[in-house]
C-alpha cells in the first residue's frame, strides 16, 4: 500500500474569535493543497511557557500540586508558567521555581523544548534543570494560585507515571528529559 505525505494547508484568513486574560482564540481559514477545500479551524494563540525541574543535593525532584479548572482536579506537576515579553526562557523558568516553590537551584540550562497541544495551541514550552536547588525565598503566589510544595525521587514520579497517577502531558516530557539528562552523570 503506498503511503502519500500530508499535505501543507494554506492560511487564508487569522481572525480573534475570543480574547481571553492570557490567550486569544483565533478563527483560522485554511485551503487544503490539493482538494482546494476551504475549512475553519480554532487555534489558542498564548504566551510560551517554561517549566523546571529542580533537583535538590538529595537528587529530590521539587513539584507543585494545584487545582487545575480544565480536569477539576488537584494535579502534581514541575513549577512553571507564562514566558513574559521579552524574558528569557531560562530566566523565567527560574522566576517560576523561586515565586511558586521559595527554590532556587544552581546551573540553570534548557532540556528540551515541546509543542504542548500543536493540534490546539501555538505555543512552545521550554523545559529546564536547576540543581541543588533549596528553600531561600519567601513564595510569591498570583492571585489565583494556591500550591503545595512537595520533594520527590525520581523513582517515585516514574511509579505515578506508569501508575496513571502521574497524567500531566508536560509533566510526563520533564520527566523524560530528566532521565534522559542523568544518563550520563555519575551516581554519587
Amino acid at each position: 500500500m503506498a503511503k502519500s505525505e500530508p499535505k501543507h494547508w494554506s492560511l487564508l484568513n487569522s481572525a480573534v474569535h475570543a480574547s481571553c486574560r492570557i490567550f486569544n482564540v483565533m478563527r483560522q481559514t485554511f485551503r487544503h493543497p490539493k482538494t482546494e477545500k476551504e475549512s475553519d479551524f480554532f487555534v489558542i494563540h498564548t504566551s510560551n511557557w517554561a517549566n523546571i525541574c529542580a533537583l535538590t543535593p538529595d537528587r529530590e525532584v521539587v513539584m507543585v500540586r494545584q487545582y487545575r479548572f480544565g480536569v477539576q482536579e488537584l494535579v502534581w506537576e514541575f513549577p512553571g508558567g507564562i514566558i513574559d515579553p521579552g524574558e528569557d526562557p531560562v530566566e523565567a523558568a527560574v522566576r517560576e521555581l523561586r515565586e511558586e516553590t521559595g527554590f532556587e537551584g544552581e546551573h540553570a540550562r534548557v532540556m528540551a523544548t515541546v509543542w504542548p497541544n500543536p493540534a490546539l495551541f501555538n505555543n512552545i514550552c521550554t523545559l529546564v534543570r536547576v540543581d541543588n536547588a533549596a528553600m531561600r525565598h519567601d513564595l510569591n503566589w498570583d492571585e489565583h494560585e494556591e500550591i503545595e510544595v512537595g520533594t520527590f525521587s525520581i523513582d517515585t514520579l516514574k511509579g505515578w507515571a506508569h501508575s496513571g497517577e502521574f497524567k500531566h502531558s508536560i509533566a510526563l516530557n520533564q520527566l523524560y528529559f530528566l532521565e534522559e539528562s542523568l544518563k550520563d552523570e555519575p551516581v554519587s
